[in-house]
């Protein structure tokens, strides 16, 4: 299994999560911020037994609401009956009288609790914040519906409010820099757009948007960051579909002007299938843009299935950064935890947990992102060129261990000696307190530039191999 140095697909941006509905419940956690943002090698959290490492993310994804329980101009937001209260994410600016961010038509103490999770990630070292919306405010749609158009596949947004959604996301971006320090990096105005699922049924916000919408709304997006002292402060992202398809349809929909805008184009991780071959060629090599996955969950809790599908994505879509979904989540196996929203309280901890604290605690932002020659598809490879280490991450997801040989040959400098590593595995839902993050001993480089080791069935594993460089 060859690592190839010369193939470089560009510096790691990092790791992250949305906040969203975890921090709409548990913003104020302070123990809980140290899990998702700080590199802490033992987090105490309430109501989980043992200590767990921190995962060192770097981005966090601050979720614009569409909801408030206020009335604009005699008119009322329409709740879905399958919405929970905490997917209800409250919004800033409450109604269409005036724009002015200082008028009784906004109110910035909203949010309180997703907001002092964003702003405790900063305090813990984050430096990459997006900010996102599943949805314009409600009287911006057709239905007053934050959860989308009756149908699902009908836009929502109602075409006298383009501009007024832009405006909203520039206004809160520079209020946000303005009044409580954070500047964000990218701004998106979307979610999901062209799926057809938003329905005002639904059980969250959503909100549908064609292609034309979307380069319609994406055309009035530079003005409003222009008038509120912006231009050129942070990347317009787009298009956050769901899966790899819909993200190469939408792409190759826009028209140019509207290409011309996007700076970063956010793809989500829902699809084990899909080209992305053919939209990191696409998007990076034609294009010339920065490409993300800005979201990624599944119920496993093992974290097997999102080993597969991340190192799925950085053998063939080459993403500059990777997003989980939620750290806290009431379904089993969707979060890192599971958690009741209603009572507060943190019930397990996932195996996943560990699974992403093997990426995410040792390929760190800066590193290069490289190919590998993993016939298997199950290898992620990333070089500290400075620092002279090179990491490699390795998953076996079958019921059988395997014999790799990590080839450093096609680098001129791997000197001889101990390798650290540490294993996790993914055989259960529930962490093995023997296996969840254990240091694995006894790997060497060798004389010839190879190491050699043993995967166990159903495991990740982490090297971090030291004195590597390219000359």
């Amino acid at each position: 299994m060859p690592i190839h140095p010369t193939e470089n697909f560009g510096r790691w941006e990092g790791w992250g999560v949305s906040l969203a509905w975890w921090a709409n419940v548990w913003g104020s956690s302070p123990e809980l911020a140290d899990l998702a943002f700080s590199c802490s090698d033992a987090v105490s959290v309430p109501g989980i037994a043992r200590a767990l490492p921190g995962l060192c993310f770097n981005i966090a994804r601050y979720n614009l609401g569409g909801s408030s329980n206020t009335s604009a101009g005699g008119q009322n937001i329409v709740y879905s009956v399958n919405i929970p209260w905490y997917k209800e994410i409250q919004g800033y600016w409450l109604d269409w009288a005036s724009d002015d961010p200082s008028s009784s038509s906004w109110d910035w103490a909203r949010d309180a609790n997703q907001r002092q999770m964003l702003l405790a990630a900063q305090a813990r070292g984050a430096d990459t914040f997006e900010l996102f919306a599943n949805t314009p405010m409600w009287w911006m749609l057709l239905n007053h519906n934050p959860s989308g158009s009756d149908d699902g596949t009908s836009d929502n947004l109602q075409a006298w409010n383009l501009k007024n959604h832009s405006k909203y996301m520039a206004t809160t971006a520079a209020h946000f820099s303005q009044h409580w320090g954070l500047n964000f990096s990218s701004i998106e105005l979307f979610n999901e757009p062209i799926a057809g699922w938003w329905k005002a049924s639904g059980g969250q916000e959503g909100c549908h948007f064609d292609a034309a919408t979307q380069a319609a709304a994406l055309s009035s997006l530079p003005a409003e960051l222009a008038r509120v002292g912006l231009a050129g402060a942070l990347r317009v992202a787009a298009s956050d579909e769901s899966r790899i398809d819909m993200a190469l349809s939408t792409w190759s929909a826009l028209p140019a002007s509207a290409k011309a805008v996007v700076d970063q184009f956010n793809v989500h991780g829902y699809q084990e299938g899909g080209d992305r071959a053919g939209l990191y060629n696409a998007v990076v090599v034609q294009g010339r843009k920065v490409l993300r996955d800005s979201e990624y969950g599944d119920g496993d809790g093992s974290g097997g299935t999102l080993a597969s599908s991340l190192l799925l994505d950085w053998m063939a879509l080459h993403p500059r950064g990777w997003c989980y979904w939620q750290v806290v989540d009431v379904a089993d196996g969707w979060g890192m935890l599971k958690g009741d929203a209603d009572s507060g309280a943190l019930l397990s901890v996932a195996t996943k947990h560990f699974v992403v604290a093997q990426f995410s605690r040792h390929i760190r932002t800066g590193m290069d992102t490289l190919g590998t020659g993993d016939p298997r598809g199950a290898t992620a490879a990333a070089l500290d060129v400075a620092g002279k280490r090179l990491v490699v991450v390795t998953a076996n997801q079958q019921g059988s261990s395997v014999d790799l040989v990590v080839d450093l040959t096609a680098f001129n400098v791997a000197p001889a000696g101990a390798v650290k590593a540490w294993l996790t595995s993914t055989a259960a839902s529930t962490p093995d307190p023997a296996a969840a993050h254990t240091v694995v001993n006894g790997l060497v480089v060798a004389a010839d530039k190879t190491v050699a080791l043993t995967l166990p069935r159903w495991s990740v594993m982490t090297l971090e191999i030291d004195g590597v460089a390219l000359s």
